[in-house]
């Protein structure tokens, strides 16, 4: 994807620093439509602003997507662990987890490096996937997070990219990435755009003379 074509997807997601408030009391809305009876939106929270100089340069922001076989060692043991969690929250968001053949790959993120960032997916068949991003903390202080992207090839909400619950939760990535550094705006939206279903990728602009 060029540069040019992820700056609407990145400014969108910047906006989200400025509403999170905003987000926890609308995705309790979207949740009790969903007729589910869970409320998976998380407490409510203050999100953290970018600082006008960011300390980290965004030299290599690109998002890379790795299959559970490139997956290292470590990162593999740490989605084990964290299965039962996954499978937990799946459910609340009856995804159908239990059935079918999922498989799942690896999105890493250089803005958030705190964080193991999981794909699943479940292919049945032409406009028949299910789809959901999850976000386990390294550190084991935080919790496993789960954004929904598609179940049966629809929406569960609203589209996952604009849903208040994937703002919020993405919010609370960033609360719980407690970084030394503040990471640049634009790997962090393009971290943002990958966990909501795009593939994005950035391309340094052409040089003009």
């Amino acid at each position: 994807m060029e540069l040019s074509k992820i700056f609407p997807i990145v400014f969108a997601a910047a906006a989200i620093f400025a509403i999170g408030a905003h987000a926890d009391g609308q995705a309790t809305q979207d949740i009790a439509a969903s007729h589910l009876g869970i409320k998976l939106v998380p407490s409510h929270m203050v999100p953290v602003p970018f600082l006008a100089e960011s300390g980290l340069p965004d030299r290599s922001p690109s998002i890379e997507f790795r299959t559970a076989e490139q997956m290292t060692q470590q990162d593999r043991l740490l989605e084990a662990g964290a299965e039962s969690s996954i499978a937990e929250r799946a459910g609340f968001a009856d995804l159908e987890f239990n059935q079918g053949k999922w498989s799942y790959g690896q999105l890493v993120c250089p803005a958030l490096p705190n964080h193991l960032f999981l794909r699943f997916m479940r292919n049945d068949g032409a406009g028949d996937t299910s789809v959901f991003s999850v976000s386990i903390p390294r550190s084991g202080e935080g919790r496993v997070r789960l954004i929904p992207i598609q179940r049966r090839g629809y929406s569960l909400f609203s589209p996952a990219p604009i849903n208040s619950l994937t703002l919020s939760v993405f919010n609370h990535i960033r609360q719980e990435e407690r970084a030394e550094i503040n990471p640049g705006w634009l790997g962090t939206g393009l971290c943002y755009a990958a966990l909501a279903g795009a593939n994005p990728q950035s391309e340094p602009a052409a040089e003009t003379s």
